[in-house]
């Protein structure tokens, strides 16, 4: 593959383009951006990076991390943008670089998740220092100035306190409102106080969770999950450009990963005896109840959940597939079986690990040379 391919067609490139400008301003350029892009580029835009890297091109991918990373310092802060774009391209870079030198599917899935896991571990300990050892703190009174920011503060906050989010002390309750200088009517200043001592909890406690949750579970989906999905979109426009010759760069010259289809993908042997291991001191951890252990213990257990759900989405994925399921379909429902009921998958991977129930053991080979995808 010649190092001066940065478009693979300039059609996928166009369109990805567009509809990552609409994405990202659509997050971004409304009242409450910020909680909208933070979430994305941590859990959506890796995938979306990978899969246009895969179809588009690295130039194109690039200008679409330049775009997340750009809306990301206009709507959230300029810190955040510089987090965001070393945080989008380490994994983006280290796939390039390993569909370039053809490194099998199964080091390629290593070496992308060693190098996101070492990217979030780097750029914790860079965030923690710039904000005074307490990240978590800050990035929650960071969260409490912007929503006392915006004229639609109370209405977001009425939002959270109709739905349960938030709660009040009966003294509170009876007479939250006060008279507002502009007129109508705001939250009194002790029931400001109030949630905003609850959001500061919560925002907390959920960041204190964010870095070994991306540490121990989010990269496996990126460095598997995406991988597979990177592949088979790229491989679905190949054999379209094909019929319809609208790929820019002939099919010799095409990047990819030695993947199998993702129905017939099955965990590692090697793996499978660790991951029963980090389930069972999970538990352990859990009975001890002791906090120093709490955490290592969620994060052994994220592990393992992560690869037997992978691995039950696959074998959902075979079922659907031997009973002649569109293909529209059968994305559909992984994706609604991994965000929804991902512990129903992981049971299911389970339970395929230990019966066999696809007839793969005796021929397991995850780094094939067959690239024909579903």
């Amino acid at each position: 593959m010649h190092a001066g391919t940065l478009i693979y067609s300039r059609r996928t490139a166009l369109i990805s383009l567009a509809l990552t400008s609409l994405l990202v301003a659509a997050l971004g350029a409304n009242p409450f951006g910020a909680l909208y892009l933070l979430p994305a580029v941590l859990f959506l835009f890796p995938f979306v990076l990978i899969i246009m890297l895969r179809m588009a091109g690295p130039l194109p991918a690039l200008i679409a991390l330049g775009m997340m990373a750009g809306g990301t310092g206009l709507w959230v802060s300029p810190g955040a943008a510089i987090v965001s774009f070393v945080y989008l391209l380490v994994p983006l870079a280290v796939y390039y670089g390993c569909m370039h030198l053809r490194v099998p599917g199964q080091r390629a899935m290593e070496i992308v998740i060693a190098a996101y896991i070492a990217t979030v571990v780097i750029l914790f300990i860079i965030v923690n220092r710039r904000l005074g050892g307490d990240p978590y703190g800050a990035l929650s009174q960071q969260l409490i100035d912007g929503l006392n920011g915006i004229a639609e503060r109370d209405s977001l906050l009425n939002a959270f306190y109709q739905y349960g989010m938030l709660a009040l002390p009966q003294e509170l309750a009876q007479n939250p409102l006060v008279e507002a200088a502009q007129g109508g009517w705001t939250f009194s200043p002790q029931v400001l106080d109030e949630f905003y001592k609850q959001i500061s909890l919560r925002v907390g406690l959920w960041l204190r969770a964010l870095v070994p949750s991306l540490i121990s579970s989010h990269s496996l989906f990126v460095g598997i999950g995406g991988l597979f999905m990177g592949e088979h979109f790229g491989r679905r426009q190949n054999r379209q450009a094909d019929e319809a010759a609208l790929l820019d760069i002939p099919a010799e010259e095409r990047p990819g990963l030695a993947l199998p289809p993702f129905s017939q993908w099955v965990l590692p042997k090697a793996y499978v005896t660790p991951l029963f291991v980090m389930g069972g001191l999970s538990l352990v951890a859990r009975l001890l109840r002791q906090p120093v252990l709490a955490i290592g213990g969620q994060m052994l257990y994220n592990v393992a959940a992560a690869c037997f759900t992978l691995q039950g989405l696959a074998f959902v994925n075979h079922l659907q597939k031997a009973k002649g399921t569109r293909p529209g379909l059968r994305g559909f429902t992984l994706l609604a079986l991994g965000l929804v009921l991902p512990q129903a998958a992981m049971i299911l991977g389970i339970f395929e690990q230990l019966s066999d129930a696809r007839k793969l053991r005796k021929t397991q080979n995850n780094q094939p040379t067959d690239r024909r995808d579903e």
